[in-house]
C-alpha cells in the first residue's frame, strides 16, 4: 500500500518537512504503509522516553526518510534506521542529562524559565540568612559566597567574580556577586541562555543543523533570533531621545530630539558600519605592514574532527565548547611566539562550518625573518591533538603566503568579513583594488584578491546574504566572538576621536583628531596608528552605580598627558516617542479593574483590556510586552 501525502492530512503535515517541492505533493510518495507507519511511531515514541516532544517528531521523521531509502543488494533498510536512531537518542539523552532543568516544559516555555529564576534567587536569599557563623563580616561574606557559588554550579552556571573572590578575597567583589545571585533577572538571563543553547545542541546532535538541512543554525532558532531582531527594531523605533538645553538668546529650556533607531543606524551596530570600520582597519594595518617591511601570512585553524558534528567520531561539543578549545590553543601559541620573542599583528574571524562547528581565518603580518618560525609554532600546536587523523594533514592547519603581485592581503580576508556580516559585497560580486576610506561607508568595496568570489556562499550552500544572516544568527547563539584584531590601536579611542568635530585645546588630543580625519590616500587607521605611537592618549570616564552596586564606567571623553577633552557633553535621557515623560519599566495603573477605561485611553483594545485584567500578558507590537500586576501595568522589552 502507498500512502498518498495529498490525501491523507495527518501524515502530510508530519512529514512535510521532507518535501521539498511543495507544489507537486502527488509526485511525491512515502512508502510506507499505515501499519508500518504507526509501529515506526510508537517504536521510536517507545525508544525516546523523556526526550521532548519536538525532538521525537524529529526523530520520527528523520527515521522514516531513512527507513525508505533505496538500498543497493536488498540490505535492510529497518537496521539502518535502528541503528541511526540507537546512535542518536545516545547524545540527545545524555544532552537532556547535563541540562540542570528537570521539567522538560522549561525547554520551551519562558514562563517556566521566569519561575525557576525566581526559585533560584530566593533559594539564594534564604542561604545568606543562614550563613551567619560569627561577628566577623569578612569571614561571613567569603563564607556565604561560597554556599552560593556551589549553589549556582549546580544549576551549570559561572558564579560572578570567582577568581577575585577566591584568589584575590575581593570584599567588594563578594558584595557585588552575592546581590547578582540573589536577583531573578540575572538567574533569568542564564537560564534562557541555557535553554536556548540546550535546544540548539540536541538539534545539532540529531542532524538538523547541516548543509543539506539547515546550515549553521538551526531552522527553529534562526526564527526565534529573527523574531528578536523584529523586536528589537520595534523597540527602538518606538523609542527616543532628549535633552534639555537652555537658548543663549531668550533663556527658555527647549528640547532636543533623537530617534533612538537614528543613533543605532548611525553606530557600528548597522552591518554596512562594522564592516567599513573592519575593512578599514586592515587596510590600516595592511599600509602600517608595508612600511615596517612585514609579510603577510593568511591561516586557517580548525579543531580535531571529534568536535565535528557531522564526523564519526563525534563527541558532543558544543560550538561553544569547540571555541574554547581554539581560543586555549590561541593562548598557547600567543605564550609560544612571546617566548621565542616573535612579533606580530593581524585580525581574527571566526566562523562556522556548515555543522555549526566554528574554525578560525587569520590573517597575520610578521617579520620575514621570523615567518617561518610562526608557521612552525602555529602547526605543532594546531596538530599537538589528534594530530595524526585522517585529514589532519590537509585540513587541521592551512597557511597561504600572500603575494603582493596577485593582490593585497585585505583581499585575503575581505571576503570571510562579508560573508558573516551582510554578505552585500559578495552578493554583488564586486571587485576593486583600493577600499575606499570614507567614514560613511562611501566608494567602500570588497578586494578579491582571487576572483573567487560567487553568489552562493560554498560552506552553507546558500546566497551570500543568507549565509552572512545565518553566521550571525549562530555567533548570537552561541555568544561567540566573532572578530578580533590583535596588536592594533584601540577602537574605541579612534571612535571617541571622530566625535570631535572642531579643532580642541589640548595638543596631544588635536594631534590624533586629525589624524582620524585624515585624507591621506593609506587611510584614517594608518594615519591614527601612527599618530597614537607619537602621541598616546587613554578614554576618560564618569563612573556611576548600578542595581548591583557596581562601578560602571561610562566614557566622557580623551585624556592626555597635558589635558582632558570631552565628547560627549550632552545627557540624554530615554522615553517613549510621543509620551513627553521618561521610559520607566513600571508605570501607573488604576486601582483597580473598575477603572479600565484608563487602559483604553493609553491606547489597549478591549480584548486587550480583558487578557490584561485575567493577569495575560500581550504583545501590541512596538517591541514591549504589557502585563498588570499588583494593580501596575508593567511594560519590558520583548
Amino acid at each position: 500500500m502507498v500512502v498518498n501525502l495529498s490525501k491523507d492530512r495527518p501524515l502530510w503535515r508530519l512529514l512535510t518537512p521532507l518535501i521539498r517541492d511543495t507544489d507537486k505533493k502527488d509526485k511525491y510518495k512515502i512508502f510506507v504503509t499505515n501499519a508500518e507507519f504507526k509501529q515506526i511511531r510508537a517504536f521510536v515514541v517507545a525508544k525516546t522516553e523523556n526526550v521532548p516532544r519536538y525532538v521525537k517528531r524529529r526523530l520520527i521523521r528523520h527515521y522514516t526518510t531513512i527507513f525508505n531509502k533505496k538500498r543497493k543488494n536488498g540490505e535492510n533498510n529497518e537496521l539502518y534506521a535502528n541503528i541511526w536512531l540507537r546512535d542518536v537518542v545516545s547524545p540527545v539523552k545524555q544532552i537532556l542529562a547535563d541540562c540542570p532543568f528537570k521539567n522538560p516544559k522549561a525547554l520551551l516555555r519562558d514562563e517556566v524559565i521566569e519561575k525557576y529564576a525566581k526559585n533560584a534567587a530566593d533559594d539564594c536569599l534564604s542561604m545568606i540568612s543562614h550563613c551567619n557563623t560569627g561577628d566577623d563580616y569578612e569571614q561571613n561574606l567569603l563564607y556565604a559566597y561560597d554556599e552560593l557559588a556551589a549553589y549556582c554550579l549546580e544549576w551549570k552556571v559561572a558564579p560572578p567574580y570567582e577568581n577575585l573572590v577566591k584568589k584575590d578575597k575581593l570584599i567588594s567583589a563578594a558584595e557585588c556577586a552575592l546581590l547578582r545571585m540573589c536577583c531573578d533577572k540575572w538567574w533569568g538571563r542564564k537560564f534562557k541562555r541555557i535553554k536556548n543553547q540546550t535546544n540548539e545542541h540536541i538539534l545539532i546532535a540529531i542532524g538538523e543543523v547541516q548543509k543539506k538541512i539547515s546550515p549553521y543554525i538551526s531552522a527553529q532558532s534562526l526564527q526565534e533570533w529573527k523574531q528578536q531582531q523584529k523586536a528589537n527594531r520595534d523597540y527602538l523605533e518606538a523609542m527616543e531621545l532628549f535633552s534639555l538645553h537652555t537658548c543663549p538668546d531668550t533663556g527658555q529650556e527647549y528640547e532636543q530630539i533623537v530617534k533612538l533607531v537614528d543613533m543605532a543606524d548611525a553606530s557600528s551596530s548597522n552591518p554596512k558600519n562594522r564592516f567599513t570600520e573592519l575593512m578599514v582597519r586592515c587596510r590600516g594595518l595592511e599600509n602600517l605592514s608595508i612600511d615596517d617591511g612585514y609579510q603577510g601570512l593568511f591561516l586557517t585553524l580548525t579543531a580535531p574532527s571529534k568536535y565535528h558534528a557531522t564526523s564519526d567520531k563525534y563527541i558532543g561539543c558544543t560550538p561553544k565548547e569547540t571555541q574554547a578549545y581554539l581560543v586555549g590553543l590561541w593562548a598557547k601559541i600567543r605564550a609560544e611566539l612571546k617566548r621565542k620573542n616573535i612579533t606580530y599583528y593581524g585580525v581574527r574571524v571566526t566562523e562556522p562550518h556548515h555543522d555549526a562547528t566554528p574554525h578560525w581565518h587569520l590573517l597575520l603580518w610578521v617579520m620575514p625573518s621570523q615567518g617561518n618560525r610562526l608557521i612552525y609554532t602555529m602547526e605543532d600546536y594546531a596538530k599537538r591533538e589528534d594530530g595524526t587523523e585522517k585529514g589532519a594533514d590537509k585540513h587541521r592547519f592551512v597557511v597561504e603566503v600572500i603575494d603582493p603581485s596577485k593582490g593585497s592581503a585585505t583581499g585575503y580576508i575581505a571576503k570571510y568579513l562579508s560573508k558573516n556580516i551582510n554578505g552585500e559585497y559578495i552578493n554583488n560580486n564586486k571587485r576593486a583594488d583600493q577600499l575606499g576610506e570614507n567614514a560613511d561607508g562611501k566608494g567602500s568595496a570588497v578586494i578579491d584578491s582571487k576572483g573567487e568570489h560567487d553568489v552562493e556562499c560554498h560552506e552553507s550552500g546558500r546566497n551570500a546574504s543568507e549565509g552572512a544572516l545565518r553566521a550571525t544568527a549562530w555567533a548570537s547563539r552561541w555568544n561567540v566572538r566573532q572578530f578580533q584584531f590583535f596588536g592594533a590601536e584601540p577602537i574605541t579611542i579612534y571612535r571617541e576621536a571622530r566625535r570631535l568635530k572642531e579643532t580642541v585645546e589640548d595638543k596631544e588630543v588635536e594631534k590624533i583628531r586629525q589624524a582620524v580625519e585624515s585624507t591621506d590616500e593609506k587611510g584614517k587607521w594608518y594615519a591614527f596608528t601612527q599618530a597614537m605611537r607619537q602621541s598616546r592618549i587613554s578614554l576618560a570616564y564618569e563612573e556611576t552605580i548600578n542595581d548591583y552596586a557596581e562601578t560602571v564606567k561610562k566614557i566622557k571623553g580623551l585624556i592626555s598627558v597635558s589635558g582632558r577633552e570631552e565628547t560627549r557633553s550632552d545627557s540624554y535621557s530615554l522615553r517613549k516617542r510621543g509620551s513627553g515623560s521618561p521610559w520607566s519599566p513600571v508605570n501607573n495603573c488604576t486601582d483597580s479593574f473598575s477603572g479600565a477605561p484608563k487602559l483604553s485611553q493609553l491606547g489597549f483594545r478591549e480584548n486587550e483590556i480583558d487578557y490584561l485584567s485575567r493577569g495575560y500578558r500581550i504583545a501590541t507590537g512596538d517591541g514591549f510586552i504589557y502585563q498588570v500586576k499588583d494593580n501596575q501595568l508593567r511594560e519590558c522589552r520583548q
